[in-house]
């Protein structure tokens, strides 16, 4: 298997960091009205969990 290394425009980055937020928004938004008060356990978690989508942009961005 050959390997390539191929890189993205800026534009295209960008608008995969705004389709992140806007799902996360989205999901964010759906769980607060299923959760009402346990809705901090999700905020963590989702902190947590989103932490290696972040690392991957960081480095398609380098």
């Amino acid at each position: 298997m050959k390997s390539t290394r191929e890189q993205i425009s800026p534009s295209m980055l960008m608008f995969s960091i705004i389709c992140f937020i806007q799902a996360s928004t989205s999901l964010s938004s759906f769980v607060f009205s299923v959760l009402k008060q346990e809705t901090w356990i999700c905020v963590i978690l989702g902190y947590l969990l989103s932490l290696p989508v972040i690392w991957v942009y960081v480095k398609l961005a380098e």
